[in-house]
């Protein structure tokens, strides 16, 4: 008896957990479930994570054609923002990068660059934003 309201509980939850675009809160607050009895399904049942990964899955599906369709409609900042998650490999989008100085008698470096990269086109644009802060002795 236990099992089936245990199973009953669990499909309860996945539909609600769909429903909500994988908002797990949101869920637990249709489905009237604690957040911990989500969880602590989530943690012991392979296939009842594999089920709640899947929800989270296609909300994120969902969320990239939306994405998608802006970037159709010439939206300046969704082409920025997908450049800079999706086109990291093609050098678009911001990195950091830390130049370590000679070093002292101590092998403490005597000065630290920090150099952070700002682009929105490839990474040999002349017009890149490019910030270059020295920190230490000689600075």
């Amino acid at each position: 008896m236990r099992s089936d309201k245990v199973k009953q509980t669990k499909r309860i939850l996945l539909d609600a957990l769909k429903m909500s675009m994988g908002v797990v809160s949101q869920a637990c607050d249709s489905a009237k479930v604690d957040r911990s009895t989500f969880y602590r399904y989530y943690n012991a049942d392979k296939k009842f994570r594999a089920e709640a990964e899947e929800c989270t899955e296609r909300a994120l599906d969902f969320a990239e054609s939306k994405l998608l369709n802006r970037i159709n409609e010439g939206s300046d900042s969704s082409i920025h923002f997908y450049l800079k998650t999706k086109g990291r490999k093609r050098g678009y989008g911001d990195r950091t990068e830390l130049i370590l100085g000679a070093e002292d008698e101590a092998g403490m470096p005597t000065a630290i660059s920090i150099k952070v990269v700002h682009t929105m086109n490839s990474p040999n644009n002349p017009n890149a934003d490019i910030l270059v802060q020295n920190v230490g002795k000689d600075s």
